[in-house]
């Protein structure tokens, strides 16, 4: 029976007793499998496959593959670094707690609220798709194919020109996630668990079914449904510009590179609640539930495009992105391509209203990921005495942070009203996405000095991984750092495509880093002037 190694320990002075810390409240209940979910979640596959296709238009002739083949190799070295970094060092945190403890607190926590601001975003934003990429795409898709009107105008009722509509339904999707999570880590996960199992079951059924259909038969049917010659007229809409007649463009793959790494990179999430997973400082079920999970769903991810492309035709894919297709549903191509031109050629009206249906379990784990994150990084601060101590407080008898997840809660609720009622919301959202690489620099700089920073963590831990005599940690350390710079660097330079303000996104890390130094050596010298030593805490690992 495997046995988990203890955690190194340093001796060091004795902390103030109102930071003295023996235990978090939370438990280590949730296995291998809710674990592997929860990193799958960062980026659903099924999601990913409809956000990523999109870089066929915003990168005009990139090629999809070598992009994604790109994408996998950084997130490779990415998800091994925050892998044996999580292994080594299985405390509530994540990044925050590698690089405070390995670096610098001040830099830690600068370089987390970078993610920590980008997920309360996200949480308002997963919400909101709840209705609009969700409930809107599956009901139209069912009334189109099934010739259902008043199904077909539900769907409609819940895309973005119904503010009210979807601020409801993302209102009511935050409250029963965090609801679920208010009663126990274990009960939200296990029904994140569910969704997630049943959106993959009619992820993995839709691509099979279009792969059984052939390409003269989708024709065939997409006429049959949109009026003869439809499909040729669509393909004639389009712009040829668009399309790889001549040759992939590298400037272009290199842009498409970025973009899909963005959308399939978190499998890395599971650091922030590691405190919560089972036998979480095992090296290699932390390698099995990042490293594992993040290339299984890029690969499928890439098999699933060949076998949509090849069925539906690219041309007519690109055009009908473009909004070329005047078929029933079509509007929903850009949200659930592959659920809507499965159900084209799905037999039987049940079958589409089920698989139709499945296509909503993505968006309840997406949302969970990032409540979770913004619940923890605030438990933490709590913890390491940056908050004021009642917003670390755990329920006895679920185990869970309630203050931290009614603050998540008000401020993801505003992240709702933002994207439901404004269009500046989304402005700002690329950016966020982008600052989301922030933590992955300063990771990747952890885990190249950690040896020599932190040796006493390092020597004998799971971290501390060679093959064939060579330390993995280190050079992973130095890709992640890579990785991160190069994917803002990249962002940066296509910031047109992208559609953000570059002067904004390239000042704003700074600002973000530079907010949270001030509010670091701020809540020190507050502390201080208490009698308390903040610099004692930061010399101890996360309690347990």
């Amino acid at each position: 029976m495997a046995i988990e190694a203890p955690l190194p320990t340093t001796e060091s002075p004795a902390l103030p007793s109102a930071y003295a810390r023996k235990s978090t409240g939370l438990v280590r209940q949730i296995g291998i499998t809710g674990q592997s979910v929860f990193a799958a979640s960062g980026n659903p596959f099924g999601f990913s496959l409809v956000i990523t296709l999109f870089a066929l238009t915003l990168f005009p002739r990139s090629n999809f593959y070598i992009a994604m083949t790109i994408a996998l190799a950084c997130g490779v070295v990415s998800w091994v670094a925050f892998a044996l970094l999580s292994a080594m060092m299985p405390r509530v945190g994540g990044d925050y707690a590698f690089v405070s403890r390995i670096l610098n607190p001040a830099v830690g926590l600068g370089s987390n609220l970078s993610f920590f601001f980008g997920s309360m975003m996200a949480a308002g934003l997963w919400c909101y798709w709840v209705a609009e990429q969700g409930l809107s795409p599956a009901l139209t898709v069912i009334g189109a194919v099934t010739r259902s009107r008043s199904l077909t105008n539900a769907g409609a009722s819940f895309g973005p020109t119904h503010q009210v509509n979807c601020f409801l339904v993302a209102a009511a999707a935050l409250l029963l996630m965090n609801g679920l999570a208010a009663l126990g880590t274990r009960i939200a996960f296990r029904v994140v668990t569910a969704l997630f199992i049943i959106a993959s079951i009619g992820f993995v059924a839709d691509i099979l079914i279009l792969a059984l259909t052939s390409h003269a038969s989708f024709v065939s049917r997409v006429d049959h449904l949109a009026g003869h010659g439809s499909f040729a007229a669509t393909v004639a809409k389009g712009s040829a510009s668009l399309l790889p007649t001549h040759g992939y463009s590298a400037k272009s793959t290199i842009g498409a590179a970025y973009y899909c790494l963005s959308n399939t990179v978190f499998c890395w999430v599971g650091a922030y609640t590691i405190a919560e997973f089972r036998r979480a400082g095992q090296r290699k079920r932390q390698l099995i539930t990042m490293v594992g999970t993040g290339t299984g769903q890029i690969l499928l991810i890439m098999v699933a495009a060949f076998i949509f492309l090849n069925t539906v035709g690219y041309s007519f894919f690109i055009s009908a992105l473009g909004g070329n297709y005047n078929g029933p549903g079509g509007t929903t191509i850009g949200l659930a391509g592959y659920v809507y031109f499965a159900g084209l050629a799905t037999p039987g009206k049940i079958l589409v209203a089920i698989l139709s249906l499945s296509f909503m379990g993505w968006w309840l784990p997406g949302l969970w990921v990032n409540l979770a994150m913004a619940q923890r990084a605030l438990l933490s601060y709590s913890f390491d005495g940056l908050l004021p101590k009642k917003i670390a407080y755990v329920s006895p008898k679920t185990h869970t942070p309630l203050v931290a997840i009614a603050i998540v809660t008000v401020g993801s609720l505003a992240g709702c009203a933002w994207v439901s009622f404004s269009s500046s919301f989304f402005k700002v959202l690329g950016i966020m996405l982008l600052l989301s690489f922030v933590p992955m620099i300063f990771v990747g700089i952890a885990a190249m000095v950690v040896k020599r920073r932190r040796a006493d963590l390092y020597k004998g831990s799971p971290a501390e991984w060679r093959i064939l005599g060579v330390e993995v940690l280190p050079i992973a350390g130095a890709g992640c750092l890579i990785v991160g710079v190069a994917a803002i660097a990249t962002a940066l330079y296509f910031h047109t495509a992208l559609a953000f303000n570059i002067w904004v996104a390239g000042v704003l890390p700074f600002g973000i880093m530079a907010f949270g130094i001030a509010w670091f050596y701020t809540a020190r010298a507050v502390r201080r002037s208490r009698g308390v030593d903040l610099d004692l805490v930061y010399r101890t690992i996360p309690p347990e």
